[in-house]
């Protein structure tokens, strides 16, 4: 896997744990994501998203030890919260034993997600950068071939300087 498609996998791992702490700041898809963002800001979120992968594997670990310790595979807790997202538990077919255990483990996943996020949040910003400029970079990323230009070169500089 090249560091580029590893980056890729962090910077939506990184939106998927700041989007509990910043619903209220995200743009709706319909909107025109930023893309006029500095050398100095994608440089600078390119070695946040370094320095907090390591914050988002181990939070992801305790995620799963949090469902496994319910008694539950992460396989079959993904599959009742797709049914339970979908607001049709019946189609996960899930015991009242499974539902008690998916509550029990969704409780704990919330917590740990909320303690790597708080964890990701304070890296962010003593790495100086604000939240919302770091979510905009990571939007516009998904969004912007522009700024997934800028990020990928970026990569590929610091890939041919290693």
């Amino acid at each position: 896997m090249t560091y580029s498609n590893i980056l890729k996998s962090l910077l939506s791992l990184s939106l998927i744990v700041l989007a509990f702490a910043t619903t209220a700041q995200q743009m709706p898809p319909q909107q025109q994501v930023r893309d006029d963002f500095s050398d100095n800001e994608i440089k600078q979120f390119v070695d946040i998203n370094k320095k907090i992968a390591p914050l988002q594997e181990a939070g992801t670990q305790k995620m799963m030890s949090a469902i496994t310790e319910e008694k539950l595979e992460v396989q079959r807790f993904n599959q009742i919260m797709e049914a339970m997202q979908k607001q049709d538990l019946e189609s996960a077919k899930a015991s009242q034993d499974e539902v008690a255990s998916f509550n029990k483990a969704v409780q704990k996943v919330q917590a740990i997600q909320q303690e790597v996020n708080n964890e990701i949040q304070e890296k962010i910003t003593d790495e100086g950068m604000k939240i919302q400029t770091f979510t905009e970079i990571g939007m516009a990323y998904q969004q912007s071939p522009k700024v997934q230009e800028k990020i990928n070169k970026l990569l590929a500089e610091e890939n041919e300087d290693n």
